[in-house]
């Protein structure tokens, strides 16, 4: 469950959590998904319903976008909790957070990477939730990525020689 709803009044919690349960039971009776919004204004019933979260995801989806999702996708998110289970995971972790998040919290992204003690690499941008995959920080944060995955997975290359050259002599 996204810290939006999470946030959310007991009656709108309520009303999110209901309409995600009558989908599961329209689902196992084979019937088609009840849908909800994925995004809305504050106090609205939809997934996300923060301040920042309808006009960011507004920004970044295209023009055949439609702003619904089955119901049951807060019932599943329910469950995931990524920081109950960060001990389990024994590869490096990137984690990227925006510091004026108002959909995944900060503070919860900082307390997973004190958790994965040592396995995990942190970094912070000045931005809400959505900002990230615009303009100058999107381009930084996929930088950082592509910088993770060179360091932990390799280039493909061995000393001074390209990728070709050693996938020839390997075969």
């Amino acid at each position: 469950m996204t810290d939006g709803v999470r946030r959310s009044n007991l009656s709108q919690l309520a009303r999110v959590t209901w309409k995600g349960l009558k989908d599961l039971a329209s689902a196992a009776r084979g019937r088609a998904p009840e849908l909800m919004p994925v995004v809305g204004p504050p106090g609205s019933v939809a997934v996300l319903n923060t301040p920042h979260a309808e006009p960011g995801y507004r920004e970044i989806t295209g023009p055949t976008w439609r702003n619904e999702v089955p119901a049951r996708v807060l019932v599943a998110e329910g469950a995931n909790r990524p920081i109950t289970r960060i001990d389990d995971v024994r590869c490096p972790i990137l984690i990227q957070i925006a510091d004026r998040d108002s959909l995944a919290s900060p503070a919860a992204a900082r307390a997973a990477a004190w958790r994965a003690k040592g396995r995990v690499e942190v970094r912070e941008y000045p931005c809400e939730h959505f900002e990230i995959y615009l303009g100058e920080l999107r381009e930084r944060a996929i930088a950082d990525q592509l910088h993770f995955l060179r360091r932990h997975l390799g280039s493909g290359e061995t000393a001074g020689e390209p990728a070709e050259a050693a996938a020839g002599a390997a075969g």
